[in-house]
């Protein structure tokens, strides 16, 4: 959904762009291999991990986030877990962007 740049501008020194706008973060390895990453005078920590769909970072009084390694558009997702009640498109069937296929309990 969002392209993004970062540049390193020193060991501990990073700019990250988003779309028309740029922040400078420190950075700092704990011994834990977690990220103590500072942003305009406020410091969370940051961990993460690779798992089979991508890379999940925990973003400490956030909430965790999931960067897919991978994006097929062949390939349909939900954007959370559940058990599959029902398809909503047969088997072989066309689906349109943004058109429910499956309904999850």
């Amino acid at each position: 959904k969002f392209q993004f740049l970062v540049r390193r501008l020193a060991s501990n020194l990073y700019d990250f762009t988003v779309a028309d706008q740029t922040i400078q973060t420190q950075v700092r390895v704990q011994p834990d291999n977690s990220l103590l990453v500072s942003i305009d005078g406020s410091v969370m920590k940051v961990s993460g991990s690779e798992e089979a769909l991508g890379l999940r970072l925990r973003l400490q009084g956030i909430g965790t986030v999931l960067l897919p390694t991978i994006f097929d558009p062949s390939e349909l997702r939900s954007d959370f877990n559940g058990k599959v009640i029902r398809y909503l498109v047969p088997e072989g069937g066309s689906v349109q962007k943004g058109q429910a296929y499956v309904e999850l309990e």
